[in-house]
């Protein structure tokens, strides 16, 4: 998402070759080597940190130093290396671009913005630093809900020749214009920690307000999850209707500090869905989402998926449901539904997946599904296979509807909130067809069809 130009540490070979690489907006694009990536930058954090023992005022050394740092998930200390550097070095647009970067990642919004536009009044700002800087305006004004003037920032991303910012700017563009209205304002009440919370039928709605979000945004966010569940009940044919928490962060690092989660960095959002039991032995469903994230019409797609196969009985089957079918088939409707709204959006996705699931059947790393068959398993998948995992199984649950029809995702839920094992509720969803022979005829298409939706253009 940001490119500083070459910078040399002594002796440093590794940092040169990192300081002149872009971090993109969408790691998970190459999920497949985030670990390679990961232990790289780790070298380069240690070999700048060695030099600046040395030479504490070695600006050059802090700023490839602060770029590992933000790209490792480490924002308070790429912060922290960034005032220093411009504290040295005031007009450094690089440096200032960073900071507006990290600066967004914290949720730390009028801080951002002012680094963000102070970087656009350099005069000469390289195409990925300018992209990346319109990119943190837009994506404040979004949440200040001033949509307008966000899509003329977002424009002009796509006018410069930066393919990667412009992809994020794409996926921007498609949630501006995915939201609705944001209707009547409801009566608003203060929350604790900065947030604000209203009401909306059985649903209650939380939002960071403090320096973040606006009351539109936020009503247009809620709406917008409303059109997503009405579009997959038509779908699916499955309706999710009770109590239901929404929370809407200003950033990933605010929702994973909020969660208990762990921040991964810049370009790894997530969205959040939780069943919480009630005292009356029913769910109350919880979705966490943050503004920051550039996938957030996909992710809030997806946990909307959720919702529906929560109204099938997933809470009460969890976490004794399969795995891979849940995740997958929220990614196989999430698709679904997405075609036509957010054609960029469902494009990228299906090459990014593609590409990991046909790299990783090239190089024999394909998981099998029993390896993907219970939750507990995915907690201990490597971070750089999540990618595969998620990719492997939306080609298992697109296989899955594909032969036995959309209903029976929702006839094994049901089985198995009965009680029924997951292999006894794949038999009864599938006609008495057996799991295992199931991953065996998957295995034998995949690399197949992951290499054709590699070989898609966005």
């Amino acid at each position: 998402m940001w490119t500083v130009r070459p910078v040399a540490l002594a002796g440093c070979v590794a940092a040169l070759l990192l300081a002149s690489a872009m971090p993109s907006a969408h790691a998970a694009e190459a999920d497949a080597s985030e670990h390679e990536r990961s232990r790289q930058f780790q070298e380069t954090i240690a070999l700048a940190s060695s030099r600046l023992d040395r030479e504490p005022d070695y600006v050059p050394a802090r700023l490839v130093r602060a770029l590992a740092y933000y790209r490792t998930g480490q924002p308070a200390e790429a912060l922290a290396d960034l005032d220093d550097v411009l504290a040295r070095v005031p007009d450094d647009s690089g440096a200032r671009t960073l900071r507006a970067l990290v600066g967004l990642e914290l949720g730390r919004y009028t801080e951002a913005l002012q680094d963000a536009r102070g970087a656009l009044e350099a005069s000469e700002l390289p195409p990925e630093n300018a992209g990346a800087a319109h990119l943190v305006v837009a994506r404040v004004l979004l949440a200040q809900g001033r949509y307008a003037d966000a899509t003329s920032h977002l424009q002009a991303v796509t006018a410069l020749p930066d393919a990667t910012n412009a992809r994020a700017a794409q996926l921007t563009l498609e949630l501006l214009r995915a939201l609705p209205p944001p209707g009547l304002a409801p009566r608003v009440e203060p929350a604790s920690d900065g947030f604000q919370r209203f009401t909306l039928g059985e649903w209650l709605v939380e939002f960071q307000s403090d320096d973040g979000i606006a009351l539109t945004t936020a009503l247009s966010l809620a709406r917008l999850l409303e059109a997503q569940m009405a579009a997959i009940t038509t779908t699916t044919g499955v309706a999710y209707r009770g109590p239901l928490r929404l929370v809407i962060y200003k950033s990933e690092w605010d929702l994973e500090q909020h969660v208990g989660g762990h921040y991964r960095g810049p370009g790894r959002g997530r969205a959040l869905r939780q069943g919480v039991r009630t005292p009356g032995g029913g769910w109350t469903q919880h979705v966490h989402v943050a503004l920051t994230n550039y996938e957030l019409l996909w992710n809030l797609t997806h946990e909307a998926v959720h919702l529906a196969q929560a109204a099938a009985g997933l809470d009460d089957a969890f976490p004794r449901t399969i795995a891979w079918l849940v995740e997958g088939h929220a990614e196989q409707v999430t698709e679904t539904v997405l075609r036509d709204m957010a054609p960029f959006s469902t494009a990228f996705r299906r090459r990014q997946r593609g590409s990991v699931v046909a790299e990783a059947a090239e190089q024999g790393r394909l998981l099998s599904l029993r390896e993907l068959e219970q939750f507990r398993d995915w907690d201990r998948v490597e971070p750089d296979t999540v990618a595969l995992a998620y990719g492997q199984a939306y080609y298992a649950a697109a296989r899955f509807v594909e032969r036995f029809g959309a209903a029976a995702v929702f006839t094994l839920l049901r089985a198995q909130q009965a009680g029924a094992t997951a292999a006894e509720a794949f038999r009864t969803a599938t006609g008495g067809r057996a799991l295992s022979d199931f991953d065996i005829d998957l295995q034998s298409q995949l690399r197949g069809w992951a290499a054709e939706d590699a070989s898609s253009v966005e």
